[in-house]
């Protein structure tokens, strides 16, 4: 069913999956304010929708994401973009159910950042990445912060300061990606992480993910036990939760 097909974002739902697609193929599938809006819909729709257990999010015709397009002369058009963009940052970052990257093609710049934050992140072994930015005499600000915790730094500079291309493998064993497969593969790969998450209880999992994103800021092992405790106790409620629900049909 969909949901929303407008902004170059197409917004779609069936059986517990949200698809966000980016289609914007004319200009490689890259972001101006109004697709900042459009995608950040889509993360806070899968995060509210009770019936939504997963997020996919692909792109169209060879690119899934190839970052940011704006208009840098228009002040007017500066300020919507970077609005939307913070607006877009932190859906991505609230989110607590999985989200799989789908990346069905090149993949640059904020793409990057779309797939870093992502649960699990399936490419097509000839899908390109990189951070091009430096090439226009801008550097990938936004983009890196995700990239902190994910790429060791010297590694991570050596990327954007030559501002190369890498292949999915490169990508993959840098950390960016779950999985690198072939095209008569992908859909069937996709499929398989779905199948995983659908069966489990979509409270449950959200806790746990949220979970896991409050231990990554903790600086010491005693700090993510108490994290940890308090997140089990949640757990439980949910499932005694779940259990009243049953009973009561």
């Amino acid at each position: 069913m969909i949901i929303e097909d407008r902004s170059h974002v197409k917004i779609e739902k069936e059986n517990g999956v949200m698809t966000l697609t980016i289609n914007w193929p004319e200009e490689h599938n890259a972001m101006d304010w109004q697709t900042h809006e459009g995608i950040a819909k889509a993360y806070r729709m899968a995060e509210c929708d009770e019936d939504v257990k997963v997020l996919v999010v692909k792109g169209t015709e060879g690119y899934f994401n190839t970052g940011g397009k704006c208009n840098n002369n228009d002040p007017g058009e500066k300020e919507k973009y970077n609005r939307s963009l913070e607006e877009m940052t932190a859906a991505q970052i609230a989110i607590s159910i999985p989200v799989i990257a789908a990346v069905n093609g090149h993949c640059l710049a904020g793409g990057m950042m779309i797939v870093a934050r992502a649960t699990f992140a399936v490419a097509l072994e000839e899908a390109k990445f990189g951070f091009p930015e430096i090439r226009s005499g801008a550097f990938p600000m936004v983009v890196m912060s995700p990239m902190v915790d994910l790429v060791p730094g010297k590694q991570f500079m050596r990327m954007i300061i030559s501002g190369e291309n890498f292949s999915a493998q490169a990508a993959k064993d840098a950390g960016f990606l779950t999985e690198v497969v072939k095209a008569g593969e992908f859909d069937a790969a996709i499929q398989r992480y779905v199948d995983m998450i659908i069966p489990v209880d979509r409270d449950v999992m959200r806790i746990g993910i949220r979970c896991y994103k409050e231990m990554c800021k903790c600086p010491e092992e005693t700090a993510r036990i108490q994290v940890g405790m308090k997140n089990l106790q949640d757990v439980w409620a949910a499932r005694n939760a779940a259990n009243k629900k049953k009973e009561a049909r």
